[in-house]
């Protein structure tokens, strides 16, 4: 995981639209009594009328809700259009 973390490659917040790898926290650390643990998961950022829409696991994620989250651009194969 360190390799993924310093990455030059990091930000906080996607500014594009893509595929990113999501590493942190995407509920908060805390919720009610209990903690979280860190996630790592496959984000989709797509194009909306008024920005960009994070959505991973089928679930969107709020800049508002996440705590040291950082993401990475992803790498996703090539598909044959055949």
């Amino acid at each position: 995981m360190d390799s993924f973390v310093t990455s030059d490659e990091k930000t906080e917040w996607p500014d594009k639209a893509g595929y990113y790898w999501f590493y942190g926290y995407r509920y908060g650390k805390s919720r009610g009594e209990s903690d979280n643990d860190k996630e790592l998961i496959l984000c989709n950022v797509v194009k909306i009328s008024n920005g960009l829409m994070v959505i991973g696991d089928g679930q969107s994620v709020w800049k508002s809700e996440v705590e040291e989250a950082c993401f990475i651009p992803a790498t996703l194969p090539e598909l044959d259009s055949e």
